[in-house]
């Protein structure tokens, strides 16, 4: 899988067509992107891919602007969307704890491991348990992309790490 992820993020940066850095970017900076983007998408693409694609890039941008504890000096949070044949690919980065990264890494596993039908119980259940661990970005993602969510950390000290996140959406098999 490790070697899967790498393969993905050399896509990724050979294709990239955004990148938001939560430490540079500021908010007019996102607003400015999402309108042109949704403005492109919305006339090149039918109805159902444009508000799919508007949903991943809000959800993603979404999880990389939420804080996390993590020291000042730490804090490093990066979105990129890259197109690719067809194929629009996501990476999320983000420095987190450890043990919040862990749990990320189980709840993806477990979307990963379920058909279609069953993520959409499994967000309907995780809707109604208030103490579920099930981070709804990732239950998101994996409702509107038909393939898996790959997931790799890597530990920066005993206490934190740096997580990437990649899913892609090929809009020709839509």
């Amino acid at each position: 899988m490790d070697n899967y992820v790498y393969f993905l993020r050399e896509i990724i940066d050979e294709n990239i067509i955004y990148q938001f850095d939560s430490q540079r970017d500021i908010r007019s900076d996102i607003e400015f992107f999402l309108e042109n983007f949704s403005e492109e998408a919305e006339n090149k693409y039918p109805r159902k891919i444009y508000k799919t694609l508007r949903y991943l890039i809000i959800d993603q941008m979404y999880f990389i602007l939420r804080k996390e504890e993590v020291p000042e000096n730490l804090i490093q949070s990066m979105f990129t969307i890259a197109f690719h044949e067809n194929t629009y690919y996501f990476m999320m980065e983000k420095v987190m704890q450890t043990q919040q990264a862990e749990i990320i890494k189980s709840n993806i596993h477990l979307l990963n491991s379920k058909d279609h039908e069953s993520v959409k119980e499994l967000y309907i259940d995780a809707l109604s348990d208030l103490d579920t661990e099930l981070d709804f970005t990732f239950i998101d993602i994996k409702k509107r992309v038909e393939n898996d969510i790959y997931f790799k950390y890597e530990p920066i000290d005993n206490l934190y790490c740096k997580m990437w996140a990649i899913s892609f959406y090929n809009i020709e098999s839509k």
